[in-house]
Parts: C-alpha cells; structure tokens; sequence
C-alpha cells in the first residue's frame, strides 16, 4: 500500500494520499516506510519544514535509507539550510557522502555552494586535498570551484595548469573556458571578474563576463555588468549592441532607441549595412512591420544575418511555420547558445509543441544545471507530474536573495500553477500573492483605478452626444481587400479561444493582439493636437478620414499578403482593450465585425489574478482586477445599447459548453460558412504569446467554470468591487 502511495505521491496525488493517511490503520500509520511517505507528501505540497520534522524524528529514532537522506538534505537545501544538510549527510555512518559518484556526495558538496552557505569551505578542500587517492575527474572540477569560492583563483589554475598535458602556465581566460564547459557558470564569472580587475581584460573578454551573467539570468546583475562594461568601453559597437538587445529583449524599447542612434553615431560609414538587423529589430520593438516586411523582402534569403528578424517578425504576424524554420537555421551548430535555445524552447511552447520545448529546456540544463529558465519549462509542461527535484531548486530560488524580483515573479508563479494542477490552493493562492506583490514591485508605472474610471465615463459622455451621434459614417466600406473582426473582452474572458478556433476556418487570419487601432486614433489626435476629443472628430474631413482608414489597412496588408483563399480574408484582432475604441471603431471602420467576449466576472478576477501578465499593471491587485472589470462592464452595456447589432454577444460558458452552435452563431454573424475544423482549435499551429497559451493548446474543457470557488476567500478583494 505504501509503495503504490508514493507512486500516486509522484505523479502529483500528494494532497489525495495525506487524506489516505489519516484514514489507515494506526499501526500501518506508525510504520517507518508511512512516515517517510507522509513526510514526502509534505514535500510535494510545498510544505518542506513540516516534511523535515517528520524525518528528522525518524533519523532520530535511528532510521535510515538513501531515499530518506536524499530528500532530507534536499528539503534543507531547499529551505536555505545547507549546514543542516550537510549535518544529516554526514549524520549517516555509511559516510555514503565521500562516494564521489554518488548522489549524497554530490549534495554534500552542493551544500558548500549553496547561497546561503556563509562557513568556509575548509571541510571540503581539505577532504580533496588530503585524498590518499587521486582525483577524478568530477572531484577535480569540484576542487577548483571551491578554490575559487574561497578566494584562490590562483590555486585553482595551477590545478588546472595541472591537469594540461602540456608544462605551460596557462591564463586565467582558459580556466574561464574550461569552467563554462564544466557548467560551472558562477566559478567562471569569479574568475573573469577577478581577471578584469586585473587590468588585463579586452573587450572579448568584457562580452565573455555580459555572455555568462546572461546563461545565469540575474536582470539587476547583467544591468550592472552592462554598466561597467560600457563605462570601460563607451566607443564599443559590440557592447553597445548587446546593450539594446537586452534592452529589447526586456521591453525597454525606448532605451533600446537611444543606445541604437549612439550606436549608428559612432559606427563608421562602411559598418552602417551591418546594423540593419539591428535596426529592424527595433523597429519591431515598436510594431513597425510594414517597414520591416520591405527590408526583409529587399534582402536575400541566403542572408542569415537577419534570420533573428524574421524569426520575430513571422512571430509578430502569426505565422508560427515561418518563425520555427527560421528559428531551427538559427540554432545551427556554431551559433547554438543558451539563449537562443531557450528563445526556441519558448517558441515551441507557444505553438504548443511541448516535446520539442521539453528536449531544448533539457539541453540547456544539461550545460547549466540549475538554469531557472529551463526548469520553468520544465515545470509549464509536466504539471502535476513534475519531480519534486525540480519544484525544489524553484523553492530555493525565492528564497534566494541575490535572485532579483523580475525572476522571482515569474518563478513564484510558475509554483503557484504547479501548485494550482496538484489541488492545493491554499499554497497556490499564497503563490499567486507573492508573485503579484513582486511583479507591482518593479513595475513604473502603477494603475490609477480613478484615473481609468474618468477615462470610460468621457467616453461613454463623447459618444452619446447628439452632435457625435449623427456624424455620417464612412462611406467607403466596401471594395478593401479584407474584413476586419474586433474580438473584445476584459483579458482572459475567452479571446484567445474565440480567435483561435475562428483561425482554423479557411477564410480567417487570426493576428493576435494587434494595436493597429490605437495607431488610427494617435493619427487623428495628432493632425489636431489642440482640441478636445469631441471637436477632433467633428473637425474631421473625409479625407482626413480615409487617409486614416488608408492607414490602417496598410497595417493589415503583412497579415494576408499570402493569402490564398477564395473571397477576401477575415483578419482577427484579439486585443481585448479594443473595446474602449468600439466607438471609434464604427465611426472609422463600419464595415468591421465585433465580437464581445463576455464572461461570469469571478471567474476572470481569479484568471487575471493567476495570469502573470507583464503587460498589464491593473492585473497584479485585486481591487484593480475588480474596479477594471465593473467599468468594464458599465462601458461595454453603453456600446451593446448603441450598437447592439453591430455586436456580437459570446459567452465563455456557451463557447466551451455548446463549442458548435455558438461557433456557428458567430460564424454566421461573419457571414461565413459552417467548417468543421473551427473545433480543432487544439492543433492550430499560430502562436500563442499571450496568457491563455496552456488553454487554447487543449480540447474543448468545462473544468475551468466554477474555478473561483476554490478561491473565493482569496478573491475577496475584487469580489467586493462587483
């Protein structure tokens, strides 16, 4: 019975065989094995120190197995303990520990390196040491980290110097090298550095130290290093390049801007080319694709120098094929790094090809063994099913104070969602908290619940105004070469759904959350910056207007350029804060559809509350999440009032309830045919980039309706705000 209950324990029934347990006979219950197993159920539901009382009771008692030792030490490392771990290591007369293929040494040694370790390594160098034996390999490796933690960079390059077949002394450069290719990332960066501060340092070896501070992914230490290295090197292209990739690659596309018209100032006229695809991935930084479609289009296939442009590009316009062919050319073998796997690992996710995002996360470990971002996808992709290792180096890792608190958001949630699959939402609830608290801690710029609240009613006030009310429409609907379709909502409503199963019929073009609306506004406010919002649009011509209109197809025109349908393509924008412009929408664009995502309000409070989003700041407070939903509400009943058959109503609860007669309602709203693929909305191959990529990658569930029970107490907050 105890065997198959730690079977269940590990394939994520932890919570289901606690409950077991307290109904078993108090004999079975009392049995070593059972206490072992309760204790591991402990560790599963995020619970290490209960998990540690109950084994260290029984070490006491004199019980011991490799298992036992195992997940003790673990759970100590895990809780930032790492001389408690080592005590129990070392507790066992086996002294299994000093076995240097075994896995007790291996964590008797890790207990060394661990971050909260703050003894000397003496212990263990000395052990190293004083062998009577000669060194493997591993033993080796793990004797020059050590030196190098404790300040002897030195002695460990003449263990190195050592270990060469040849009688020269090598550089501090080649231990770098050999460190990095051991994975012994943090050893490698401490010599780098210490090689910097010598003064001997190029700016090779400056981009060496920003490479390997990036496979660990400390934001605020790389942002540091960045600093440094610029400050030493202010002429370097190459630091100021990596400079605004990593400011892309972080959203700070503004400061990617600055540093790349420096960048263009300082590079000689013969260099400008080379900067293309730089620049372009700028642009794509701020939505340009028509600007970058024409450089890609001008540029040669062969030329892989701009594969990392299409790759975001295709990414951008929901081409997923595209994007992953360009991706696997850019993994060829001399430009495989850490990052760009991961970048492919990410991709697959979003596709929904959880296999091969799985291979890359394990490549990467494979080179660094604790690479948080790898273990996360890890973690996304097995759920419940996730060993217990690997919810251990994440519980670690919030506790781990030089980890910044960008990482440990993202790492809180991705325990929170394990926790979530595993039924425990107790733990999950205190995750989802944390996690948010940390995100609106680095976040700039803070939600202003009133200011929004101002926003919708000068909208609703503007469009229900008699003199708005009877401005002609345009007047040029027809003859453009495709339909545009408005999917609405609050986020996490059921868009993502709604477009995803739209995107398998053959006339539609799902392109994900698009701003191409907001571009039209910012057009018509600009040509008239002194006058308020009512007089911008009386003061509009008609052909101000359809220079606009113009303007906006022109956005749409890379999203079905390969189009090969019969009759004019549906494009799909699922950016669900459109519907604060609905008004907008059909003074401009009439000819559009609109599609209005509704769903029960508690359960998209719980959803957005779970969600992570990055790009939302209402989303991390739950009187946010519940004052923007009730103004969602208010405007949303002002539009349907005005424009009711210009709306079409879907329900989340009718689309996973009744999938085929609501797919149907909305299609023929579109005016389109019945097509039996919108149901198979599970293998659609666009890209999901969004919050809702695990749901719109399964079938058709109902399992989410009714979630905010679990969470009722938690959700108070927002609940009251209805």
């Amino acid at each position: 019975m105890v065997i198959e209950a730690v079977a269940q324990i590990k394939s994520g029934g932890a919570l289901q065989v606690l409950r077991n347990i307290k109904t078993w006979e108090l004999d079975l219950r009392e049995t070593p094995s059972c206490r072992f197993a309760e204790g591991l159920c402990y560790g599963y539901l995020g619970q290490p120190r209960e998990a540690l009382t109950i084994w260290t009771k029984l070490m006491a008692e004199g019980y011991y197995s490799l298992e036992l030792v195992v997940q003790a030490a673990r759970c100590h490392l895990c809780v930032g303990q790492p001389v408690s771990a080592r005590e129990i290591l070392e507790g066992d007369g086996t002294q299994l520990h000093r076995e240097p293929t075994g896995e007790l040494f291996k964590l008797w040694c890790e207990s060394f390196f661990h971050s909260e370790n703050e003894e000397p390594l003496d212990l263990l160098l000395t052990f190293l040491q004083t062998a009577d034996r000669p060194l493997s390999k591993r033993e080796t490796l793990i004797l020059m980290r050590a030196l190098v933690v404790s300040g002897d960079t030195l002695g460990a390059l003449q263990i190195f110097a050592d270990e060469l077949p040849q009688s020269l002394m090598p550089e501090l450069p080649a231990l770098v090298r050999f460190l990095k290719g051991e994975s012994a990332i943090s050893e490698a960066i401490v010599v780098l550095r210490c090689f910097i501060a010598m003064g001997k340092a190029t700016t090779e070896h400056e981009i060496e130290l920003i490479n390997l501070e990036q496979m660990l992914g400390d934001i605020d230490r790389l942002d540091h290093t960045l600093a440094d290295a610029v400050e030493r090197y202010p002429e370097s292209l190459d630091i100021i390049k990596i400079i605004v990739r990593h400011s892309l690659r972080h959203n700070r596309q503004d400061v990617a801007a600055v540093w790349f018209i420096r960048l263009e100032a300082l590079a000689p006229e013969d260099m400008t080319a080379d900067l293309g695809p730089l620049a372009a991935l700028v642009q794509l930084g701020f939505d340009a694709l028509q600007s970058v479609e024409m450089t890609l289009n001008a540029t040669e296939e062969s030329d892989q120098s701009y594969d990392e442009v299409r790759v975001e590009f295709f990414s951008k316009i929901n081409s997923p094929f595209f994007a992953r062919q360009y991706q696997d050319r850019l993994l060829s073998v001399s430009r495989r790094s850490i990052a760009s796997v991961m970048s492919s690992a990410r991709l697959s996710l979003q596709v929904g090809d959880t296999s091969d995002a799985l291979t890359k996360a394990q490549e990467v470990l494979a080179q660094v063994p604790q690479h948080l971002g790898a273990v996360t996808v890890i973690v996304d992709t097995q759920g419940k099913d996730t060993e217990l290792r690997w919810i251990q180096i994440l519980q670690s890792a919030v506790l781990d104070h030089k980890i910044c608190a960008t990482h440990k958001s993202w790492i809180s949630h991705c325990l929170a969602d394990y926790y979530h699959s595993s039924k425990n939402y107790t733990l999950a609830s205190r995750l989802y908290e944390e996690s948010n608290l940390l995100a609106a801690e680095v976040r700039n710029n803070a939600y202003n619940r009133n200011e929004h609240s101002k926003q919708c009613a000068n909208i609703k006030a503007l469009f229900r105004s008699d003199e708005l009310s009877h401005l002609p429409l345009s007047n040029q609907a027809n003859g453009r070469p495709c339909v545009p379709v408005f999917i609405v909502g609050v986020p996490r409503s059921g868009t993502t759904l709604t477009e995803q199963m739209l995107a398998k019929h053959s006339h539609c073009i799902g392109m994900g959350e698009r701003p191409y609306i907001q571009y039209s506004l910012n057009l018509l406010n600009n040509a008239h910056p002194t006058v308020g919002p009512q007089d911008v649009l009386k003061s509009c011509s008609s052909r101000q207007r359809e220079d606009i209109r113009n303007s906006y197809y022109g956005l749409l025109e890379p999203h079905y350029r390969d189009y090969r349908g019969v009759g004019r393509p549906f494009l799909i924008d699922k950016l669900p804060d459109n519907y604060m412009h609905i008004g907008w929408i059909r003074w401009l664009l009439p000819e559009a559809k609109i599609i209005y995502a509704s769903r029960d309000p508690r359960e998209i409070a719980l959803s957005c509350w779970r969600a992570n989003f990055s790009a939302i700041n209402w989303a991390f407070d739950l009187q946010d999440i519940g004052a923007r939903i009730a103004e969602h509400q208010g405007l949303m009943k002002v539009w349907m009032e005005m424009y009711k058959d210009a709306i079409f109503l879907s329900t989340y609860e009718d689309l996973v309830q009744s999938p085929r007669m609501q797919m149907h309602n909305i299609l023929t709203f579109l005016g389109l045919s019945w097509e039996e693929g919108c149901l198979d909305h599970a293998d659609n191959n666009s890209v999901v980039a969004t919050a809702s990529i695990r749901e719109v990658r399964r079938e058709i569930f109902q399992s989410s309706l009714g979630s905010w029970i679990s969470y009722k107490d938690a959700l108070r907050p927002a609940l009251d705000m209805f």
